[in-house]
């Protein structure tokens, strides 16, 4: 055995992190090519690099890879010579992840006996894995996530709209919670007060009592304080701006597929369209979108992602110098922030309560709800571990007895067949 030290020049409490610790073993005789390297600096976009990324990828967890078929599926099988594999063998010889999109087709491909897991939305998980086709053949496991859906507003002041927080605020106290965690959440997802969830050490109690609750009339009030004003004939909301009469009229693009959103989006158009506002919504596919998300090209994006245990992570979106080159897609900025993620980087709990204070009330973003990982799963498989990252990383903690987070070597026991 070998002790490595570090030595700090000071406390940086982000270089703390298990994972910030965490070497990956990478191939030298492949990763070091001088010339290869030389040639492409990224280690992604030549032809040699991309090959070991997709076709001979090499790793060092408890699987060997075998096959990557593009938009179909990827193979890996158990590499019985692993260094730990007496220690923690895993139970399967072989993994298959196949690629389906489409949520419901998918849940019938397990009924029929194609898949073993597969993650399912809401109404799947609520009204359709249940009965006795279902019980012969599968279980159900659920976890909660700090996984957000969102809508960002662009605020960099390419539009007349979500400058102003007031406006913000107008439209989160507009949002029907209740509703739509009813309706579309089946009672599964959870209400979003921010970016950080009550479980975590960075969450910040008090929000609850400076929440944005459903009260239009209160809405209303904002809007009319921002200038909005609803037009006594239609009810649409108008501002001068600069000189010109504008409709309180946006688009939100969103990325297809995600079987949760259209619904949502259902229910805030119509809550909007209570208030004066128009909702329009717009799908894309999701490379289209992150093109027209890096380049600040909309007025409101759907969005859906979450932070790593570590909210510090939280900077590349809220930093006001994270507009260009980092994810702060809406052009959010607010001096306070910029000086608590510093501070933070040496103090952790206070300091990160005050920024979810600070962001909650300046609203960049309509926080919707977190949803949960919501999983269907062959009930032949023993011993599965749901975890905040669902099946596939148990993180932040690996099982008992395997310590690395790389490779699914979870499931204990399978009966026989597998």
């Amino acid at each position: 055995e070998h002790r490595v030290r570090f030595d700090f020049a000071g406390l940086l409490a982000p270089q703390l992190r298990l994972e910030a610790l965490a070497f990956p073993i990478m191939p030298r005789h492949i990763v070091g090519n001088a010339a290869e390297r030389a040639a492409d600096p990224t280690l992604r976009s030549s032809p040699y690099y991309n090959r070991y990324g997709r076709e001979a990828v090499i790793g060092s967890g408890p699987f060997r890879f075998v096959e990557w078929r593009n938009n179909d599926r990827v193979v890996l099988e158990r590499w019985e010579d692993h260094y730990l594999f007496d220690r923690a063998p895993p139970a399967a010889k072989t993994m298959i992840f196949k690629f389906q999109p489409d949520r419901n087709l998918a849940f019938l491909q397990f009924l029929g006996g194609e898949y073993d897991q597969i993650y399912v939305d809401a109404n799947i998980f609520a009204r359709q894995a249940t009965g006795e086709l279902f019980e012969a053949r599968g279980v159900k496991g659920r976890h909660a996530s700090a996984l957000l859906l969102s809508i960002v507003w662009n605020m960099d002041g390419s539009n007349p709209f979500f400058g102003d927080p007031l406006v913000r605020r107008a439209l989160a106290h507009a949002y029907d919670a209740d509703t739509v965690l009813r309706r579309v959440g089946h009672g599964l997802y959870r209400r979003s007060y921010g970016y950080m969830v009550e479980e975590r050490w960075d969450y910040e109690p008090a929000i609850l009592g400076q929440a944005l609750d459903h009260d239009l009339p209160r809405a209303a009030e904002l809007l009319d304080q921002a200038g909005w004003l609803a037009d006594p004939d239609t009810g649409w909301r108008y501002k001068e701006v600069e000189g010109e009469r504008v409709r309180f009229s946006f688009e939100l693009s969103y990325t297809a597929g995600l079987t949760y959103v259209p619904p949502t989006l259902d229910i805030l158009r119509e809550d909007f369209r209570r208030l004066g506002v128009e909702m329009v919504t717009r799908a894309y596919e999701s490379a289209t979108l992150n093109a027209k998300r890096l380049d600040h090209d909309f007025q409101a994006l759907g969005a859906i992602g979450g932070t790593t245990q570590d909210p510090h992570a939280l900077r590349n979106q809220l930093a006001t110098d994270a507009y260009d080159g980092g994810r702060n897609s809406g052009g959010y900025s607010n001096p306070r922030v910029d000086e608590l993620f510093e501070l933070g980087k040496r103090e952790q709990d206070r300091i990160y309560r005050e920024i979810h204070r600070e962001v909650y009330r300046d609203q960049p973003a309509l926080f919707l709800f977190h949803v949960s990982f919501l999983w269907v799963l062959n009930k032949d498989i023993r011993g599965v571990e749901l975890g905040p990252m669902g099946t596939i990383l148990l993180w932040p903690k690996p099982p008992e007895g395997w310590p690395s987070r790389t490779g699914p070597g979870w499931w204990r026991e399978r009966q026989a067949g597998g």
